[in-house]
C-alpha cells in the first residue's frame, strides 16, 4: 500500500530499462484537484501563480493529456507483466490524499514521516538506523551476512515525527492522486492457462509489489502517464507480443486464430479454431517476460534469490 510516504513524482531508481521516450510530455502549467481548476483561479486559501489560460489552450492541454493517458492505459494493458483484466483491479491501488506542501499526507502528523537508509534524511538519524539493523539482525540471525545487508537496504526504516523533521507542523496544502503498481507472475502451468480461466480463477496470477512503484499526480490523466512511465523503465518496454518466437510471429501473420462460418441463410456465424494457428497463451508469454526480468541487473538484485520463482519458472 501506498501509505503515508511522500511520493517522488519522478524518482527513476536503477532499473535495466531504457529511459522512457514515451509518457514524457509535461503540463505546462500546474493544476490543483481536478483538471479544469488551474493556479491562478481565485480559491480561498491559495496563492495565484500563474495567469487564466484561455479556453482553447485549456482545452487543447487536457485533450494532449487524455490522449496520452490512453496512451498509457493501452501500453500497460498489453504489457506480459500484468494479469489479463486486472489493470484497473488488483494492479493498480489508487486513493486521492489531501497533502502537505512536501506531498505528505495528514496522517504522518500523527505517525511520524518514514525514513529509509537512502532518504536525504538519513544521516541525521545514523543512532536511530543502527538499532533498527540490529532488531532486523536479530530477527534475520540465521541470514548470510551478504543476504542481510540487502535485508537491510530493503526493510530498514525509521519513523520521525514531522515536527522534529521540517521545524513546523503538517498543514494541507493541496490534494493529490496516489497510486501504486504490482506485476504479475502465473502460478501454474501455461499450458493449463484457459482451463484456468474458464473456472474463474484469477488468482493463479498472484501480484507482487513493484519496487519504487508509487507515484502520484494532481489530476488522474497524469497519475496514468505516470503510472506506465515508471513501469516502462523498472519492466520494460514490451508488448506481450514482442516475447513470440520467430516462428510464432511468422506463422500469426499468416494465420487467423479463428473461421468465421455462416450458420444458414441468416447474419449468425459461430467461430470455429485453426488448427495450422499456433496457440500462445498470455501465460506463457508472462512466464518468457519474467525470465528476460530475472536475467537483469535489477531483477537479479530485488528477486534473484526468490526461490518461489524459480520453482515456478524453470
Amino acid at each position: 500500500m501506498v501509505g503515508h510516504m511522500a511520493l517522488d513524482h519522478d524518482r527513476r531508481g536503477s532499473s535495466p530499462c531504457a529511459p522512457a521516450t514515451l509518457f514524457n510530455m509535461k503540463p505546462k502549467v500546474k493544476l490543483i484537484g481536478d483538471s479544469r481548476l488551474y493556479v491562478g483561479e481565485k480559491v480561498p486559501g491559495l496563492k495565484p501563480m500563474y495567469k487564466r489560460m484561455s479556453c482553447e489552450k485549456e482545452s487543447s492541454m487536457n485533450d494532449r493529456l487524455k490522449k496520452q493517458a490512453r496512451d498509457a492505459i493501452e501500453f500497460l494493458g498489453e504489457h506480459p507483466a500484468i494479469a489479463p483484466d486486472a489493470l484497473f483491479g488488483r494492479a493498480l491501488y489508487f486513493s486521492i490524499q489531501d497533502v502537505c506542501k512536501r506531498g505528505y499526507d495528514r496522517i504522518v502528523a500523527d505517525l511520524g514521516v518514514d525514513i529509509w537508509p537512502s532518504s536525504k534524511h538519513a544521516d541525521k538519524f545514523k543512532a536511530e538506523f543502527e538499532k533498527e539493523y540490529k532488531e532486523l539482525e536479530e530477527s534475520y540471525k540465521d541470514c548470510p551476512k551478504d543476504k542481510m545487508l540487502k535485508i537491510e537496504k530493503r526493510l530498514a526504516k525509521i519513523s520521525v515525527p514531522y515536527k522534529k523533521l521540517y521545524g513546523e507542523p503538517w498543514k494541507y496544502d493541496h490534494t493529490e492522486y496516489w497510486g501504486e503498481m504490482s506485476f504479475f507472475i502465473y502460478h501454474g502451468k501455461p499450458k493449463d492457462w484457459m482451463k484456468e480461466r474458464s473456472l474463474s480463477n484469477p488468482y493463479s496470477w498472484q501480484a507482487y509489489g513493484g519496487l519504487d512503484m508509487d507515484f502520484g499526480a494532481r489530476t488522474f490523466e497524469e497519475l496514468l502517464i505516470r503510472m506506465a512511465r515508471k513501469f516502462k523503465r523498472q519492466f520494460g518496454d514490451f508488448k506481450a507480443d514482442d516475447f513470440l518466437t520467430k516462428k510464432e510471429k511468422e506463422n500469426h501473420r499468416k494465420e487467423e486464430s479463428f473461421f468465421r462460418i455462416k450458420l444458414g441463410k441468416r447474419p449468425m456465424y459461430r467461430l470455429k479454431r485453426n488448427p495450422k494457428y499456433i496457440e500462445v497463451g498470455p501465460a506463457e508469454l508472462n512466464h518468457r517476460w519474467a525470465k528476460w526480468y530475472l536475467t537483469t541487473p535489477y531483477g537479479k538484485e530485488h528477486w534473484g534469490d526468490s526461490e518461489e520463482l524459480r520453482k515456478i519458472l524453470r
